[in-house]
C-alpha cells in the first residue's frame, strides 16, 4: 500500500513541477515580450459633449459667436489657427507672412482636401473672400476686405491691402468653403442656415448623422472623425453634440455627460467624475460714462470710485471671477481717486439736498409774506457769485498787495504779498504771524512786514490762514484773522471761490432765501412731498432728483448682480440710478442714437486676437456706429489708438501705446474695468491626456485638448527585436545581475 502512495506523491509532484515550470516559463516569456513595449492610446472612442442651445446654424458665412462659432470651427479650417499651448498664431490651410499686413504671401500647405477627398485649392480661398466684399453677409469681415486685392500668383495667394490695420489678421482666421459651394448659394441662403446632411467640410469633424428625440427634448449631431484630414491621428472617433432644449432638460441627465463648458457655472464641480478646467477669455464686464450727458469730469471720477471693484467680485464669488484694472488686461491700476464734493458739483447745476428744501419748505410755511419771501430768494439767485458776509478782494493782477485792508478773504495767483501792518500801541514788544515771531520788529516801531511767498514757504497752495498776534506785558493778544486762498491755477482758483462763497451764503444766509437759478420757492404745501423724499439724494425745485440712466444686457446672472451692485453703490453716494435693459440686436442702434437714453453703460468688452486693440471702443469714429460707449472725443487718443492698430508692432512698442493711453483714460475719467469670468470646462475623468490652457483668445479652441486625448490605452511589443537568443541572454541577464 505504501509503494502505490508513494507512486501516486510521485506522480502529482512531477505534475505540480511541470505546471510550475510552465507557469513560471510563461511569466518569463511575458516579461521579456512586454519590458520594453509601449503604451498606445486605443482608437475608436465615443466621447458627447453637452450644449444647451438651440440646433447650430452651421453657416461659417455670417457673424457667429458662442457654440454656432465654436461648431462651425469643429466643421471647418481657416488660413491660420492659434496654438493655445505656445500662445501664438500658427498655420493651418496655409502658411502666412503677416509682418507687412499691407502685402501678406500666404502659401497653401501639402496634403489638404475636403471632406469627400477634392484638393483645397487657391480658388477655393478667393472665391470665399470674394464673397465677402461682394456682399453684406458679414459686415465686419466685408469692412476689413473692402480695400483688399486678393490674386493668386505662381501658387501664392496675395493679399494686398491699403490700410495699417492690426485687425485685419482676423480675416485669416475666418473658415473657407469651396468654390463651386460660393458660387451656388443664392443670397438669401448665404444669410440663412446650411443644411446638415451631404455638406463638404474640411475641419477634422464631418456631421455624420442628426437625431432628435422629442420624448426628452434632446438633439443629437454625430461627428465622425474626417477621414480625408491628413494627419488626423485623433482618437476620438466620434464626438457627439447633445443639444438641451433649457436647464431643466440638461440637468435631468446630467450624469451622463462627458464633456460641458459650464459657462453659466451650472453644475460647478457637482459631479465628481467631471474634471474641472479653469479658463479665461481676452473679455471683461466694464463700466462707460457717456461723456456726452455727464460732462463734468468731476461728477465722472465720482461715479467711478464709488464702485468699489474689490467688493463687487466678493459679493459675485470671489472664485468665480478674475479682477480686470485696465482695458489692456495688465496689472496696472488705471483707477484715480479724485477729491470731489458732491453737494457743490450738483449745487452747480441747481439741485440741492434734502436738508436744504426742507429748510425752504418749513421757512416759507412761517412766512406770512410770500411775495417778499420770493423777492429776497430771487435776489440772491441772481448774483452769479454770491457774496459772503465780509468783504473781499481781488488783486490777482498785482504781485504786491499791501495791508492793513479790511478784507478777510483774498483769492489769489501771485504767490509775492507784503502785508503791512500799522502798530498804533509802542507797548507792543512782539508781533506773531500763527506761531511765528517776526525778527525785525521791536518795540517803538510804528508799522511791520510780512511777505508770502512760497519760496520762503511762507505760503503754499490751498487755503493759508494767518493769525495776528501782539504780545503786550508778555502775553498775547489776537488782533486779526486773514485768509488767502493761493492756486497758480486760475480755473482751479475760480472753482475754490465758487465753492466757498457757496457754503458762506448757505451757512449764513436765512433758508428762505435757498433758491434756484429760476428764483421759484417751494411752496408751504410742498412740505409733506419735501419729507418723503429720499434723505441720500438731490433735487431740483420741482423735487426732481438728480438721476442717471445705467443700460446694459441682461446676458447672466453675473451682470445682473453687478448692475444691482453699482445701482446700490451709487444710490447710497448719493446719485439715482434708473435702470434700462437693453437686448444685443437693439443695443447699438440705442447707442447710436443723438438722444441715446444711457448715461453709464455696463457691457461685455471682447478684444478677441488681439487684445491691445482697444480702437473700437475709444476711438472717435467710432461713436456714431455705437462702439464708443463713453462718445469720447479726444484727439490725442485717436492718434495713439490709430498707431497701435498699424501693422505689427513690438511688445515694447505696445507697451509704450497702452502707457499713454491709460494716462488720457486717468484723465477723462470715463471708464472703469470689472472683471472678466472664470469660465470651467468640465471633462470626464476618464478621457486621458486631457490638458487646456488657461488662457485662450476664443473658447472655440477647446476642441485642441482632444486632438491628443483618449479612452483607454494597449501595449504593443517590439518583435523586430525580440528572438529565441534574446530569451537566453535575457533569462541569464536576470539570473546572474
Amino acid at each position: 500500500m505504501s509503494d502505490i502512495v508513494i507512486s501516486k506523491l510521485k506522480k502529482y509532484l512531477f505534475l505540480i513541477s511541470l505546471v510550475l515550470l510552465l507557469v513560471i516559463g510563461a511569466h518569463m516569456i511575458f516579461v521579456y515580450l512586454y519590458e520594453d513595449a509601449k503604451e498606445v492610446p486605443v482608437k475608436g472612442w465615443v466621447v458627447s459633449e453637452w450644449i444647451i442651445w438651440e440646433f447650430p446654424h452651421l453657416n461659417p458665412l455670417i457673424l457667429s459667436t458662442d457654440h454656432n462659432k465654436y461648431i462651425n470651427r469643429l466643421l471647418y479650417r481657416s488660413l491660420l489657427n492659434y496654438d493655445i499651448e505656445e500662445g501664438k498664431i500658427s498655420n493651418d490651410l496655409a502658411s502666412c507672412d503677416t509682418s507687412n499686413l499691407l502685402y501678406v504671401e500666404c502659401y497653401l500647405e501639402n496634403n489638404i482636401a475636403w471632406s469627400n477627398g477634392e484638393p483645397i485649392t487657391a480658388e477655393d480661398i478667393i472665391s470665399t473672400f470674394n464673397l465677402f466684399k461682394k456682399s453684406e453677409v458679414n459686415p465686419v469681415m466685408s469692412s476689413l476686405l473692402a480695400e483688399t486685392e486678393i490674386e493668386e500668383k505662381d501658387g501664392t495667394i496675395i493679399f494686398s491691402n491699403e490700410k495699417k490695420d492690426i485687425s485685419f489678421l482676423n480675416v485669416f482666421f475666418q473658415p473657407i468653403l469651396p468654390e463651386n459651394v460660393i458660387n451656388n448659394l443664392t443670397t438669401d441662403e448665404m444669410k440663412s442656415s446650411f443644411s446638415p446632411l451631404d455638406s463638404v467640410y474640411s475641419g477634422r469633424y464631418v456631421i455624420g448623422s442628426v437625431d432628435q428625440d422629442e420624448t426628452v427634448g434632446i438633439t443629437k449631431i454625430s461627428l465622425e472623425r474626417n477621414t480625408n484630414y491628413f494627419q488626423n491621428n485623433m482618437f476620438i472617433d466620434t464626438l457627439i453634440l447633445k443639444l438641451f432644449k433649457d436647464e431643466n432638460h440638461f440637468l435631468k441627465h446630467k450624469n451622463s455627460v462627458n464633456i460641458f463648458n459650464d459657462k453659466q457655472n451650472i453644475l460647478w464641480e457637482s459631479i465628481p467624475r467631471l474634471e474641472p478646467f479653469e479658463y479665461i477669455l481676452p473679455q471683461f464686464v466694464s463700466v462707460f460714462l457717456n461723456s456726452d450727458t455727464i460732462e463734468s469730469e468731476t461728477m465722472r471720477n465720482y461715479l467711478l470710485r464709488n464702485i468699489n471693484r474689490t467688493e463687487l467680485i466678493a459679493s459675485l464669488w470671489i472664485d468665480a471671477v478674475q479682477e480686470i484694472k485696465n482695458p489692456f488686461l495688465t496689472e496696472t491700476e488705471i483707477d484715480v481717486a479724485k477729491t470731489s464734493d458732491l453737494g457743490f458739483t450738483l449745487w452747480k447745476l441747481w439741485y440741492k439736498s434734502k436738508k436744504e428744501l426742507l429748510s425752504v419748505a418749513e421757512e416759507n410755511q412761517k412766512e406770512k409774506e410770500a411775495e417778499a419771501a420770493k423777492k429776497q430768494a430771487k435776489t440772491i439767485s441772481a448774483e452769479a457769485n454770491p457774496k459772503p458776509i465780509t468783504q473781499k478782494v481781488e488783486q490777482e493782477s498785482l504781485s504786491i498787495i499791501t495791508n492793513p485792508t479790511n478784507d478777510k478773504y483774498n483769492f489769489i495767483t501771485e504767490d509775492n504779498v507784503l502785508l503791512k501792518w500799522k502798530v498804533d500801541d509802542d507797548q507792543i514788544t512782539a508781533v506773531y504771524i500763527n506761531d511765528y515771531k517776526l525778527n525785525w520788529f521791536s518795540q517803538w516801531d510804528d508799522v511791520f512786514y510780512y511777505r508770502l511767498i512760497k519760496w520762503y514757504d511762507s505760503i503754499v497752495e490751498g487755503k493759508n490762514e494767518y493769525k495776528i498776534y501782539f504780545e503786550k506785558d508778555w502775553e498775547r493778544e489776537l488782533i486779526e484773522e486773514i485768509v488767502y486762498f493761493y492756486y497758480t491755477d486760475s480755473e482751479k482758483l475760480e472753482d475754490e471761490k465758487q465753492k466757498f462763497f457757496w457754503w458762506e451764503t448757505i451757512a449764513s444766509a436765512p433758508s428762505s432765501t435757498i433758491s434756484s437759478g429760476t428764483g421759484s420757492t417751494i411752496d408751504s404745501e410742498e412740505l409733506d412731498r419735501v419729507r418723503a423724499l429720499d434723505n441720500r439724494f438731490y433735487y431740483q425745485d420741482d423735487l426732481t432728483p438728480y438721476s442717471i440712466n445705467l443700460l446694459f444686457i441682461n446676458s447672466d446672472k453675473n451682470i445682473s448682480d453687478t448692475v444691482n451692485f453699482i445701482k446700490e453703490s451709487i444710490e447710497n453716494a448719493g446719485i439715482k440710478i434708473n435702470i434700462i435693459e437693453s437686448s444685443v440686436a437693439s443695443l447699438t442702434n440705442d447707442l447710436r442714437k443723438e438722444d441715446a437714453p444711457y448715461d453709464m453703460v455696463v457691457i461685455w468688452v471682447n478684444l478677441g486676437y488681439l487684445d491691445f486693440n482697444m480702437f473700437p471702443y475709444l476711438h472717435s469714429s467710432q461713436a456714431e456706429s455705437g462702439y464708443n460707449f463713453s462718445n469720447i472725443k479726444n484727439l490725442s487718443l485717436d492718434i495713439l489708438l490709430e498707431e497701435m492698430k498699424w501693422n505689427n508692432l513690438s511688445n515694447t512698442k505696445i507697451l509704450e501705446l497702452e502707457e499713454k493711453i491709460w494716462e488720457i483714460l486717468k484723465e477723462e475719467q470715463i471708464l472703469k474695468t470689472l472683471y472678466s469670468p472664470k469660465l470651467k470646462l468640465l471633462v470626464d475623468k476618464n478621457i486621458e491626456n486631457y490638458s487646456l490652457a488657461s488662457y485662450m483668445p476664443d473658447d472655440i479652441y477647446r476642441l485642441n485638448p482632444l486632438i491628443n486625448s483618449y479612452i483607454s490605452k494597449k501595449k504593443t511589443i517590439d518583435k523586430e527585436n525580440k528572438s529565441s537568443p534574446g530569451f537566453v541572454r535575457f533569462l541569464f541577464t536576470s539570473l546572474f545581475n
